[in-house]
Order: structure tokens, then C-alpha cells, then sequence
């Protein structure tokens, strides 16, 4: 995939939705090409939250742990993004991300995510909006599977 191909990628994904092709060109360019096979964890919950995945192709589980074990609770897939969170925060991770396909992804680096938008505050009121929103929707879906 080249660059451009990113970065029209992701133009489409709703968290990015108001950054800028100059500054999405950054991003993509910043960012690390990571696959992940079949039934690799991209993370595990309680791990450190360093990164935040836009999965390029394939399917990933979104899994929490349960007195039964791992449950999946959402699938995601290509344009969505995974890990969002750890863009703004530093708190541990609140759930396990498996590939249940073989997976390309871009990682994004909480660190350079968080200079890019130091220049861009209505970029960043926007996507803090999309994660908050996010972060509702997976509590309620995690706490559902207990």
C-alpha cells in the first residue's frame, strides 16, 4: 500500500474525519506498518496503552476477560480503529484485541498523536467526542458479556 492509499484510508475513518490531508499525510507517514496472524493478540487487557491500531485490512475480536474466560464482545474491521484510547490517555488497557484473520495495520504512536494535535484543537475536541462516544458504547458491550 503506498501512502497516498493510507492516507485516502484514513480520510474515511470517523476519528480522523476532521484532521487535515496535510496532517493525515504525517500521520501515515509516522505511523508503522504491523500485521498480525490469525488468533495473535494485538494487545491484552491491562497491558500499557502505547498505541492505537488502524486496521488496514482483515478482522480483529474485541475481547474481555470473564470469570469463563475471554469473551468476544465486537468484531472490527478494515477502516475502524482499535486501541483509540491510548491516543489520549494512559491508562491501562480496558480490553483484549485478537486477530481473527490475518490483519495489516497501522500503529499509531500515542506520543505523535498527541504533538499532532497540539496545533489543532478543534481536531482534537472533535475526536475526544468520537472516543468518548466509543468508550461508552465498549463499557456497556464489555459489561454486557459478565
Amino acid at each position: 500500500m503506498l501512502l497516498t492509499d493510507e492516507v485516502n484510508l484514513l480520510s474515511r475513518v470517523q476519528l480522523f474525519s476532521g484532521v487535515k490531508g496535510s496532517k493525515l499525510k504525517l500521520l501515515a507517514f509516522a505511523s508503522d506498518r504491523v500485521s498480525f496472524g490469525p488468533g495473535q493478540f494485538m494487545y491484552r487487557q491491562g497491558d500499557n496503552s502505547d498505541y492505537a491500531y488502524v486496521i488496514l485490512s482483515g478482522v480483529v475480536e474485541m475481547m474481555t476477560e470473564t470469570d469463563d474466560g475471554l469473551v468476544t464482545f465486537e468484531e472490527k474491521s478494515t477502516q475502524d480503529v482499535v486501541g483509540e484510547g491510548a491516543i489520549l490517555s494512559e491508562r491501562p488497557r480496558q480490553y483484549s484485541v485478537r486477530a481473527k484473520t490475518p490483519i495489516e495495520t497501522l500503529r499509531i504512536k500515542r506520543s505523535f498523536f498527541q504533538q499532532l494535535l497540539s496545533c489543532c484543537p478543534h481536531t482534537m475536541a472533535q475526536i475526544m467526542r468520537v472516543l468518548s462516544d466509543r468508550d461508552a458504547k465498549i463499557a456497556d458491550m464489555a459489561s454486557a458479556t459478565h
